[in-house]
């Protein structure tokens, strides 16, 4: 797609690197009071969510190419 491949170890940093980074954030927005105190695990979930797909980058938003390999990639690999 891009001309580069990753390594696995180098996959495997991107991953907890990216999810750190938002686990952080959000953390930090709990303890700070920023998240209502009646929010339960629905709206949590649908706050991570958001985080991970305002991470998407822009190539999988406009590529539509990209976009189909990528589906096909997770339905024929069963991610």
């Amino acid at each position: 797609m891009n001309g580069y491949e990753m390594t696995k170890r180098e996959k495997i940093s991107f991953v907890r690197a990216i999810t750190k980074s938002i686990a952080n954030e959000l953390i930090e927005k709990i303890k700070s009071g920023k998240v209502p105190a009646e929010w339960n695990g629905h709206q949590l979930r649908f706050l991570l969510a958001d985080k991970f797909e305002h991470e998407r980058t822009s190539l999988m938003r406009r590529d539509r190419k990209a976009r189909k390999s990528y589906w096909s990639d997770v339905y024929n690999n069963n991610l």
